[in-house]
């Protein structure tokens, strides 16, 4: 019963994430030229947690008994909060990616024309998008349930928070003032208020 209640589960949140990175791919086609990007090193910084991450949520189970050990185990009401949790953190993520719109990357970049956007949940938290996605590894790692789904949340906090350094240090040599002013109203980067 456990087995199949697990299956159940796992198939809808993996249909989370195709969803998400359906939404990605088809977002991605309309964006503005570069005008400056990250350097390869601090990109390599992000990058490497991040799919550790998600080798430790979606890959295969390693032989490792002590990462295959059970930290929830799996009821309906656990399947379910995890996978309300993984819904809202990716309808977070979606909603702002949508309203960065052309202003978006997958490498952390300056876009000729780019606007600084603080409407929608960016009058929240500054980087809504990571909070949303690392909001869904929270939901996933709780309707999962095993140790290697939870080394997956620092990961990728390590990585989100790799990311939004370079970003910021880029938003505030683009819009000066007016960045810092938004960090002062936003105090919340990842998470509103607090960090």
């Amino acid at each position: 019963m456990e087995n199949s209640m697990l299956s159940v589960s796992r198939s809808w949140i993996e249909a989370v994430w195709l969803a998400v990175a359906v939404f990605w791919f088809i977002s991605a086609i309309s964006l503005k030229p570069v005008a400056r990007r990250q350097s390869t090193w601090s990109r390599m910084v992000e990058v490497v947690p991040l799919v550790l991450a998600a080798f430790l949520l979606f890959g295969s189970k390693p032989v490792s008994y002590l990462l295959n050990a059970r930290v929830l185990s799996h009821t309906p009401a656990v399947g379910w909060t995890g996978f309300l949790v993984t819904v809202a953190g990716a309808a977070l993520a979606i909603v702002a990616r949508a309203i960065l719109g052309a202003n978006w990357s997958g490498r952390v970049t300056i876009k000729q024309g780019h606007e600084l956007i603080r409407r929608g949940p960016y009058a929240v938290v500054r980087h809504p998008i990571y909070s949303g996605l690392l909001l869904s590894v929270v939901g996933t790692a709780i309707a999962f349930g095993e140790v290697r789904h939870f080394l997956a949340i620092p990961l990728t906090f390590f990585g989100w928070w790799a990311k939004m350094q370079e970003e910021e240090r880029l938003l505030t040599q683009e819009f000066g003032e007016r960045y810092a002013a938004y960090q002062r109203e936003v105090k919340g980067a990842i998470i509103p208020h607090i960090l």
